[in-house]
């Protein structure tokens, strides 16, 4: 490793989280929302079990390993909103979706949607470059019956961001995006249309 380099990355890290802690708590803020031409024919809960901030090395978004994981330097770079905050925006983002026919309950249902929410920052070294925001969304589906998972899904979004803002637009564009594609998934799933 340059000198440099190892310099840089404990000035850069310094640098990330004091501009972040100045920021309050976030959660998800949806942009519209366009209802699904295919709604399941269930009701459904939705309970988020996790949300998680990492910062990842500079250019790991860039790389064709998609395991962001492997390139974690450090959680929680992002004063995020607990899992209740986060529960009650993706309640919000599904049932403007309208992904459920008949509904979203807090109790019986016919489903059960358990979301882990995961959002990855790759600030790069220089400040002239973007910065990007990967969110990854994780959702099990069981029957609130016996508990048994029936199908997973995994959605995905990306955005990018320059430095001269602050974190809450890049986030929520990654993260509608990220819901957008796993809940498309879900709606497409055979295994939910029987």
């Amino acid at each position: 490793m340059r000198p440099f380099t190892r310099l840089a990355m404990p000035l850069f890290l310094l640098a990330s989280l004091v501009g972040t802690a100045a920021c309050a708590n976030m959660v998800f803020d949806s942009a519209s929302v366009v209802p699904t031409r295919e709604p399941l024919p269930y009701s459904a809960r939705v309970h988020v079990t996790d949300v998680g901030s990492y910062l990842v090395e500079p250019g790991s978004t860039l790389t064709t390993d998609p395991r962001l994981r492997n390139q974690v330097l450090d959680r929680g770079p992002l004063p995020l909103a607990g899992p209740d905050e986060w529960e009650r925006a993706v309640r919000q983002y599904v049932a403007t979706r309208q992904t459920f026919a008949k509904g979203l309950s807090k109790e019986k249902s016919d489903l059960d949607l358990r979301v882990r929410i995961f959002l990855f920052l790759d600030r790069s070294l220089s400040f002239d470059f973007d910065h990007v925001y990967v969110a990854k969304t994780e959702a099990t589906v069981h029957d609130p019956s016996d508990g048994r998972m029936v199908a997973a899904f995994m959605g995905f979004g990306k955005a990018a961001w320059a430095g001269d803002k602050d974190d809450k637009e890049p986030v929520n564009r990654a993260v509608q995006a990220s819901l957008n594609d796993l809940f498309g998934k879900i709606e497409a799933a055979r295994e939910l249309r029987l």
